[in-house]
């Protein structure tokens, strides 16, 4: 089973070069039922111009690692420390 949370159309508003949007952590409780088992995850985002999302979108990744136990089988994986600039490579205009 995938989970997803889908943040549908955001608008981050102007993107300037010299500016950042930095992702710093992340995380996501995963409760095993049924005999299922979590080994790991990733989280994935794509960032597009304003008005014009690709039909076939190319989205980076983050590995999730293994965080805690929460007791009863369930878990928290996930990442922190990270330094990932979103922004990185785009040129200046809108997005989404």
């Amino acid at each position: 089973m995938v989970a997803q949370v889908i943040f549908k159309i955001l608008i981050f508003g102007t993107f300037i070069s010299g500016m950042s949007s930095t992702l710093v952590a992340y995380d996501v409780k995963t409760y095993k039922n049924s005999g299922s088992d979590v080994t790991g995850g990733a989280f994935y985002y794509v960032i597009y111009p304003k008005g014009n999302r690709p039909t076939s979108p190319s989205f980076s990744s983050q590995a999730l690692s293994f965080q805690q136990d929460l007791g009863s089988g369930n878990q928290k994986w996930g990442f922190s420390g990270a330094s990932i600039n979103v922004l990185s490579g785009l040129s200046d205009g809108e997005y989404n």
